[in-house]
């Protein structure tokens, strides 16, 4: 966190005053499902694996695993940083900024997919079951990634809608969060 802090400090010192700021009032009701969801599975990440791990030994995966998920978590980990850095409008919540003539950002991961932040989340999350040495963790990981895919769709369709220059930007970028496939 603290090495976070201090690449925004530099290079994007906005995005650490915008994402402390949840603004629940301007807030659609599927970003407020999402925000749920995404605690919720978070949370159930950590206590199945902890489970599995800790008190029921139910898988174990080994050291191959570990090294395995630190790869995945720094991968993740760089493109949600190379993403915050890039966009001077990445909050907490999905909304159009009008108030700080919020325009469409397509240079970066931009440049590769629209939603580059969320995929590098589902990356840095995901690899917590590797890291920990739990297969069953891998269950709340796949509804937590699913929580991404349902706020990526309804975003996208918000941007869309309401960003000007989105469409344009949707016909140059394609996918939203993989590559050649969605």
């Amino acid at each position: 966190m603290l090495f976070n802090m201090a690449i925004f400090l530099k290079f994007n010192p906005e995005v650490i005053r915008a994402r402390s700021e949840i603004k629940w009032g301007e807030m659609k009701w599927w970003d407020k499902l999402f925000a749920v969801l995404y605690i919720v599975f978070l949370l159930l990440v950590f206590i199945v694996c902890g489970l599995d791990v800790g008190r029921l030994h139910l898988s174990s995966t080994g050291m191959g695993s570990l090294v395995f998920g630190v790869m995945i978590f720094v991968v993740g980990w760089v493109f949600v940083v190379w993403a915050m850095i890039e966009n001077k409008f990445f909050e907490t919540t999905a909304r159009v900024q009008m108030e700080r003539e919020h325009r469409v950002v397509s240079t970066g991961p931009y440049a590769i997919i629209r939603h580059p932040g969320y995929a590098g989340m589902i990356l840095f999350y995901g690899c917590s079951p590797f890291i920990i040495g739990s297969l069953y963790g891998l269950i709340p990981v796949v509804l937590l990634s699913s929580a991404f895919v349902f706020r990526t769709y309804f975003e996208d369709r918000l941007l869309y809608e309401e960003l000007s220059g989105y469409r344009e930007y949707t016909k140059k970028v394609k996918y939203r969060l993989l590559p050649f496939v969605w």
